[in-house]
Formats: structure tokens, C-alpha cells, sequence
């Protein structure tokens, strides 16, 4: 019985898909006054607004490309139904099959995995949890630095929400939305402090160091993938974005994840590792769009070590590329399911985002010159040029000796250069300093391993069994573990520290009421809106118009910002405060908070 009703029934949805297939064809090759002509016909007042002319063009080629797959896929399908038919009829079997191996794959990948551990000697497990408490000092050192911006909007906007609009919502790409549901949990378990806000990004900045370490002794050796570890614990940007809540440093764990589980697969066949790569790069996708980069770079690289034969464990060579293909294809869907609620109820905002449209070719060249100077200058500044010199030629040696140092055939960065500069000219996106960060940690972990594997081929041993391989691990660690330990007494006093806005919101707090006026440059106002909410003052307050008694002007001197700029207006460029009047109420390191009152 069940049988006789299946068939028909996968016939009706073929035939659907088919047919929507061709109508998203069709719906492609429209000019846009005709669809749109058709679509205000389903909307009640007749006319659909968020159906516009950007949003046509960002979804001409999506739907012409949906619509050509379902059409050969259900075509095809519709073509060969015998082979179909015996194909769903075997499929319980198929499928029993398929979980048993997977679950036994399971088993075998979480006992290499604790193999792999547990096989650390001791030296080393000390090593790498002295990188970790390292990574664990330097992070809580900078717990409190100024709330960003960025991070503020996205939880007073998204994470501080109901949790159907942290998921559907997608007004602005600062919502980074597997961060921001973290988040909710965290605020929503231990309460709404910055530092509860900062928790996830802290947690995957120090999981960076343990995730460096593999990722390198894969591909390199033990002292490289030390070295790395301990570079990723202390390495200025990545503890920065460390303690910012925002998802880059997410994307960067996710990426030296996804490389060991990688190369993981190309050395054994193992479907529960297939589908763990699927499963973590839709999450990197959840978090940033920008995981294209970093998945895109894997799979390049897996394609080419298939091309080149150092897929050793697939017989035939062929059946690498059937997982390879469905693992991609498993990464797209679980990442559409996770996007269905925003593509469903915030679809023009997250097809027609104007943040992530393409640069113009007359300036996308001189834009993605002045972005990659100023990541250089973001990741090198708080640097020594000699140790930044170190880096280059390491990187360079790691590249140019890549079959003398590594196991592997094909070298990762030639994969990432490869799939970034493609991707690159195909999206010509705007590429900021902090969308690179994916690329901060794979850099640390080849600079290492050029400078390590260049020692290890010096024929020199240091005392009875060491090499300069090893005495120059030895004496980096130690240097990093002293300044780690002479950190710790300060973290008391910096841990107590606050933002200066935080400090300003305490003043204002025992001056401001209902009549007054509170404002700050734009940059300045979310974090501003987020320190009134957690100390109990009305939002209402903070304002660039209307009626009031008296103003609250923040001015943040570091920004280059004047009273005259940030002070309140009429119409674009009249004060509504009599200059006059206004004076310094209380002065911090880089902010100063004057008092101002409108004119007679």
C-alpha cells in the first residue's frame, strides 16, 4: 500500500518542481514592468513595494539558475522514471544503510579524534594549555575596551528581541544572526552585561588557539603547529575581535575547523566527517555570508588534491568527488533551511542589501587596494617590522617548499588565492579590513610552519636531543607564558575599568530628566542607547530633535568630533543650542559631555 502511494505522490512533486522550475525560467527573462506589473496585482492596495528594481536585478540570476536546476534535475528524473521508480522503491534499504554507516563513521571519527589528543606528549599538552591560558589573560585583559558600534546595534536591535525577530529579521547585515541567537541564550542565562554579551566570541577566540595547533600539525609538524598556537593566542587583531561581539572570529574557527576535518576526509572515507564539514560551514554561513571565502577555498583545495590522486582512501578514485559534490550540496540546503525564516519574512532586505551590492568596475580596483593597505596596517601596526619581516618569509618558504614541508600534494594558499581572487572579480565586493580576519589565523599557521620546517632542516642538535627547531619554540613559548603570568595581577583593576560612555551614562544618570535632550555623534549613539537600557534610563531621552529644557551633547574628541558638529540641529546645519551657553560638564580621557540649553 505504502508502495502504490509513494509513486504517484513523487510523481506530483517532479511534476511540480518541473513546473516551477520553468516559471522561475520564464520569471527571469521578464522585464521588470511586467513582473512587477503581476505581482501588485496579488498585493491587497495594488501595488507590492518591496518588489522594486534593485531587487529584480539581485534576483534575475537566482532565479534563472533555480529554475534551469529543476528543470533538468525533475526533467531528468521525469525522463528515466523506471530507474527512479526501483531507485524509491530500494530506498528504505538505501537509507537504513546509509544511518548505520553513519553512525558507525561516527564512532571511528570521534576515536581518531581522541587518539589524536591523547597522543600529544607531555611537553606538548603543556605547551598548548599554557598558549590557551595565555589566549585566556590577554582576552580578559581587554574585556572592557570601548563597545563597539556594531556590537551594541546588533543586540539592541536583533539579540535584545523576541527570538522569532532575531531570526527573521535582517534589516541591516549586523545581524549576524548565529551570534546574535548566542548571545540571546547567554544575556538570557547569566543577564545582560557587556561581558555576557562578549562571552561567545571570547570562548571561540581561545578555541582558535587548540583549532591552530591541529590545523598545522596535519599539515606540518608538532613545533609548527606549537609555534602556531602560541602566534593565534597573541596575535593583536585576533584578540581584539576576540572580545568584540561580532561573528568574524567565529568564521576564522570555523575555517582552521574545517581545514582539519578536510584534511580529515581526504586520507579516509568517512561520511559522519562529510557531513560534519556540510553542518559546519552552513553554521559559518548562518553567522557571516562571507564563509564563501573559506568554504570556497576548501573546496577548492579538496577538488585539486582529487585532480592531482592524494585522496589515497577512495576506490574507485571517482567516489571522492560523489562526496565532495553532496557535502557541498548538503551545506547549501541546511544553510537555506536556516535562512528560510529571513528569506521568507525579510527577503527584499536580504536579496537587496545595498552594504553587500557589487563595486563599480571604474572603482572597485583602487577600493580593494586601499581596503588590503588598510588590513596590512590594522594587523602590523602593534607589531616590530622585524618580526612582521619574520612572518613574510616564513609565509613565502611555507609556500615555495610546500612538497619539502607538508604531507600534502596541492598547498591550501594556493587554494584560498585561487578562490579569493576568482571570487573577488566575480562579486567585486567592498572588502573591510575585518571581512579578511577568516584569513587571520591559516596566515599565523603558514608563517609558523615556514620558519620552523626551514630550522628543522638546519643538521645541527642543541645538547643531547634538541634541534633550533625546538629550542626556538621553546624560547618564543617561554617569553609568551612570562608576559601571560605578569599580566594576571593586572587583571583585577582591568576588569574594573569602564568604557568612558559607560562612565558618562553614570553622570548623566543622576542629572538627566524627562525634559532634557541627550545626544552623540552617530557612531556613538547605539552603545549609548545600551548603557541608558541596562542602567534603567529611558531611551527616550536620547534624541537629536524636538522639544527640551536643557541638552547633553557627547563629544568624542578621538574621532576628531566638535560640539558644533554633534550638537542637535534644525534642518541639516542650524544648532537648536545657543553656543553661547553651552559648557563643559565633565571630561573624560577622550569624550567630554557639555551641557547646552536652546535659544531664548
Amino acid at each position: 500500500m505504502k508502495q502504490k502511494l509513494s509513486v504517484p505522490l513523487l510523481i506530483t512533486i517532479l511534476v511540480v518542481a518541473l513546473l516551477v522550475g520553468l516559471l522561475f525560467l520564464w520569471a527571469s527573462f521578464q522585464p521588470f514592468e511586467t513582473l512587477a506589473s503581476l505581482l501588485n496585482q496579488l498585493a491587497s492596495d495594488g501595488e507590492l513595494e518591496s518588489f522594486n528594481l534593485s531587487l529584480y536585478q539581485i534576483l534575475k540570476l537566482p532565479l534563472a539558475a533555480i529554475g534551469l536546476a529543476l528543470v533538468i534535475a525533475s526533467g531528468t528524473l521525469l525522463f528515466r522514471w523506471k530507474k527512479m521508480k526501483s531507485w524509491v522503491q530500494g530506498f528504505p534499504v538505501q537509507a537504513k544503510f546509509f544511518f548505520s554507516m553513519l553512525g558507525k563513521d561516527s564512532r571511528s571519527f570521534i576515536k581518531d579524534a581522541r587518539s589524536g589528543i591523547s597522543s600529544q606528549g607531555r611537553l606538548t599538552n603543556i605547551a598548548l594549555l599554557g598558549a590557551m591560558l595565555v589566549a585566556v589573560v590577554l582576552r580578559l585583559a581587554n574585556l572592557n575596551i570601548i563597545l563597539g558600534h556594531d556590537e551594541a546595534y546588533m543586540y539592541n536591535a536583533f539579540a535584545s528581541r523576541s527570538f522569532w525577530h532575531t531570526v527573521t529579521n535582517y534589516h541591516l547585515p549586523n545581524n549576524h544572526v548565529l551570534l546574535s541567537i548566542l548571545i540571546k541564550i547567554v544575556t538570557g542565562l547569566l543577564g545582560n552585561h557587556v561581558w555576557t554579551l562578549r562571552l561567545p566570541t571570547i570562548l571561540a577566540g581561545v578555541l582558535m588557539v587548540p583549532a591552530a595547533y591541529f590545523f598545522a600539525k596535519r599539515f606540518y609538524s608538532q613545533e609548527a603547529a606549537v609555534l602556531s598556537s602560541i602566534l593565534v593566542a597573541v596575535f593583536p587583531i585576533l584578540v581584539q575581535y576576540s572580545v568584540l561581539a561580532r561573528g568574524y572570529i567565529i568564521i576564522g574557527l570555523v575555517t582552521l575547523l574545517l581545514f582539519i576535518v578536510g584534511d580529515y576526509v581526504r586520507t579516509r572515507k568517512n561520511r559522519f566527517a562529510w557531513l560534519l564539514i556540510a553542518v559546519l560551514s552552513a553554521l559559518g554561513f548562518y553567522t557571516i555570508p562571507i564563509m564563501l571565502f573559506p568554504f570556497g577555498a576548501l573546496y577548492v583545495w579538496l577538488f585539486v588534491s582529487w585532480v592531482v590522486g592524494d585522496t589515497p582512501a577512495y576506490a574507485p578514485n571517482s567516489n571522492f568527488l560523489k562526496y565532495w559534490v553532496g557535502s557541498g550540496i548538503g551545506a547549501a540546503l541546511v544553510t537555506i533551511l536556516l535562512y528560510m525564516p529571513i528569506i521568507i519574512y525579510s527577503s527584499a532586505d536580504f536579496f537587496g542589501n545595498g552594504f553587500i551590492a557589487p563595486l563599480k568596475w571604474d572603482i572597485f580596483p583602487i577600493t580593494i587596494w586601499t581596503r588590503l593597505r588598510n588590513t596590512w596596517t590594522d594587523w602590523t601596526t602593534s607589531i616590530p617590522p622585524w618580526i612582521v619581516l619574520l612572518g613574510v618569509l616564513g609565509f613565502l618558504a611555507a609556500l615555495i617548499f610546500h612538497k619539502r614541508f607538508s604531507g600534502q600534494k596541492f598547498p591550501p594558499q594556493l587554494a584560498f588565492i585561487l578562490w579569493i581572487t576568482t571570487l573577488l572579480f566575480a562579486r567585486r565586493p567592498d572588502m573591510l579590513p575585518r571581512f579578511w580576519l577568516f584569513l587571520a589565523a591559516p596566515l599565523l599557521v603558514w608563517s609558523a610552519a615556514g620558519l620552523i620546517e626551514s630550522l628543522r632542516m638546519i643538521p645541527v642538535k642543541i645538547g643531547k636531543s634538541w634541534d633550533p627547531a625546538q629550542v626556538f619554540v621553546g624560547i618564543i613559548f617561554t617569553f609568551v607564558l612570562a608576559q601571560g603570568f605578569l599580566t594576571i595581577p593586572s587583571l583585577p583593576t582591568q576588569l574594573e575599568q569602564k568604557d568612558e560612555l559607560e562612565s558618562a551614562v553614570l553622570y548623566l544618570k543622576d542629572h538627566v530628566d524627562q525634559r532634557d535632550l541627550v545626544t552623540a555623534g552617530t557612531a556613538r549613539l547605539p552603545a549609548l542607547r545600551y548603557y541608558f537600557n541596562y542602567y534603567g534610563i529611558p531611551s527616550g531621552y536620547i534624541r537629536q530633535s524636538g522639544k527640551f529644557q536643557r541638552a547633553f551633547i557627547i563629544v568624542d574628541r578621538q574621532k576628531g568630533e566638535t560640539l558644533e558638529v554633534v550638537a542637535p540641529k534644525m534642518g541639516f546645519d542650524i544648532p537648536v543650542i545657543d553656543m553661547d551657553t553651552a559648557k563643559v560638564l565633565v571630561q573624560f580621557e577622550n569624550l567630554t559631555v557639555y551641557e547646552g540649553y536652546p535659544f531664548p
